[in-house]
């Protein structure tokens, strides 16, 4: 069994984990995942050191349009969905949450297109 140590960023850069931009699809994405699976066990981090993803679902929850930059607030939040992604399971959750996090003067409008994909989501907020 593996000793609990702190765990630093240069000993999980040492294991070369890969950069995922959001391209790369279903597959990509599961690819992605399981390396970065592998990349905790070969650095040797402990679990309470992987915590950080906990906190990035705080600023998840927390994430909303600052001014009128909905740009900065939809590509914050497409970066913090494709880490945390027991937090929005599912297309759903995901179109759930950005329309919560945007302001009054756009929210009721994508609220009532309905829209069932977070691209069109997307599209209705900044449009």
């Amino acid at each position: 069994m593996q000793t609990a140590r702190p765990c630093f960023n240069a000993d999980f850069m040492k294991c070369q984990p890969l950069n995922f931009k959001g391209t790369e699809g279903v597959v990509g994405l599961t690819r992605w995942i399981e390396k970065m699976e592998s990349v905790f066990n070969i650095s040797g981090c402990a679990i309470k050191n992987q915590g950080e993803i906990k906190k990035l679902e705080i600023k998840l929850w927390n994430l909303k349009v600052k001014g009128n930059d909905v740009p900065a607030y939809t590509e914050r939040f497409q970066e913090l969905t494709l880490i945390c992604t027991k937090f929005v399971a599912n297309e759903t959750d995901k179109v759930d949450k950005y329309i919560s996090g945007l302001p009054n003067n756009i929210y009721g409008n994508v609220k009532s297109a309905r829209p069932k994909t977070l691209d069109e989501t997307i599209d209705f907020g900044i449009s």
